[in-house]
C-alpha cells in the first residue's frame, strides 16, 4: 500500500510532464478546479481561494498559468489544463473548468492513484 506522500509525488510527477516547474499550489488548484467542474459546483475564483486558503489574486494568477493564455516561466508551451466560463447569473464571475486536455490529465491522475492504492 502506498503512502499519501508517494501518491502526491506521483500526481506531481504527472503534472510536471506538462510543466517542469509545476508548483504544488497549482497542483492543488488544478485538483480543486477538477472537483468544481466534475461536481458542477460553479465555484468562482473567490470560493476556490477560500477552499485552498490562498488569495484571490493567487488563484487568478494560477488559473492564467494553467490556461492556454500564457506560457508560464519554465514551460515550453501553454499548459492549457483549465479555462474559465462566464457564470450564467453573475456576468462578473468566471467559473474555472477543465479543458479537454485537463480532463485527460485528470483522468490519468485518477488512474495513477487507483493503481498506487493496490
Amino acid at each position: 500500500m502506498s503512502t499519501p506522500a508517494n501518491s502526491l509525488f506521483l500526481v506531481l510527477a504527472e503534472l510536471r510532464q506538462h510543466w517542469r516547474n509545476f508548483p504544488v499550489v497549482h497542483m492543488l488548484m488544478f485538483l480543486e478546479v477538477a472537483k468544481n467542474d466534475l461536481e458542477q459546483k460553479k465555484w468562482g475564483v473567490l470560493e476556490i481561494g477560500e477552499r485552498l486558503d490562498i488569495t484571490q489574486a493567487s488563484v487568478s494568477r494560477g488559473l492564467i498559468d494553467l490556461s492556454a493564455r500564457t506560457i508560464p516561466p519554465g514551460a515550453d508551451e501553454p499548459i492549457d489544463l483549465v479555462t474559465t466560463e462566464p457564470d450564467r447569473f453573475d456576468h462578473r464571475k468566471r467559473i474555472p473548468v477543465l479543458t479537454k486536455k485537463g480532463r485527460r490529465v485528470y483522468d490519468k491522475i485518477i488512474r495513477i492513484l487507483e493503481r498506487d492504492e493496490t
